[in-house]
């Protein structure tokens, strides 16, 4: 499940898998469901990432656009 999270009156979408963040729940559920199905990263769906403030959980990507998450 994508986990929901307001930070600074915007809301961000977390994937519970890679712990990837993002803006829109579509992009959201669509990291959360390659990362259950392929144990890895999409770079196609990762580009629109935001950090959650953890590097991915299968590549180690860090996104350079914080959103300030603890």
């Amino acid at each position: 499940m994508v986990a929901e999270i307001i930070k600074r009156r915007n809301k961000y979408y977390v994937c519970d898998e890679c712990g990837m963040g993002y803006t829109e729940l579509k992009l959201a559920k669509k990291c959360q469901s390659w990362c259950a199905k392929h144990h890895s990263c999409n770079l196609e769906i990762i580009k629109f990432a935001v950090n959650a403030g953890k590097p991915c959980m299968f590549c180690g990507a860090k996104i350079k656009r914080r959103i300030g998450l603890k």
